[in-house]
């Protein structure tokens, strides 16, 4: 008898993850920090497909600087900064304290991430995962045998969903400072409060 409810917990526990799958994934994704990564974008809305390359820079914990081709964004803390290059415009704005998205998830911070449904095929472990605070849902694909990102699919209902696919990286060089960021554009648009 208990060694049937040993050999359920343990099916139990492979199916539906563990904390030790949250921590090596945690470590796996925290493996981008001080890295410039370039990622595929897939996004898909009410009908229309998107694709753009972006780069995103991971500088330190909660700092991070997106760029697209029509836009840099700078991430630090609470704080934004969106420079939208064919209007030269900047506009600082700040998120909510706790707030996460996608790029926060590749940069490790997952604490609010339930994991589940752990396969393993071809050299690589695919996790299904949700987040209820922001009520989005898909899966994260990684390499097996480090745990580093190959892809991410999130669902925020059947109409729209983001896909990210890793493409290249490389150790992040220069220096990236908020303050400094965004100092020579035409028109500054502060929106906090």
């Amino acid at each position: 008898m208990i060694y049937r409810l040993f050999l359920w917990g343990l099916l139990l526990t492979f199916l539906n993850g563990s904390e030790t799958d949250q921590d090596s994934l945690q470590n796996g994704l925290e493996y981008y920090r001080y890295k410039t990564v370039i990622f595929h974008l897939i996004q898909y809305q009410y009908g229309q497909t998107y694709g753009e390359e972006i780069e995103i820079s991971f500088i330190d914990t909660n700092t991070y600087l997106i760029k697209t081709p029509q836009q840099e964004i700078f991430i630090s803390g609470t704080l934004i900064k969106t420079h939208n290059k064919q209007t030269d415009q900047l506009i600082i704005d700040e998120r909510l304290e706790g707030h996460e998205d996608i790029f926060s998830l590749l940069n490790g911070e997952i604490d609010k991430l339930k994991i589940k449904n752990k396969r393993s095929e071809n050299g690589m472990i695919t996790l299904d995962i949700s987040m209820d605070e922001i009520n989005i849902s898909g899966t994260i694909t990684i390499k097996a045998n480090s745990w580093y990102f190959d892809s991410l699919k999130l669902d925020y209902d059947k109409e729209n969903w983001i896909q990210i696919n890793e493409k290249s990286w490389q150790i992040l060089r220069g220096v990236y400072s908020y303050e400094k960021f965004g100092l020579n554009n035409n028109e500054v648009i502060d929106l906090r409060e």
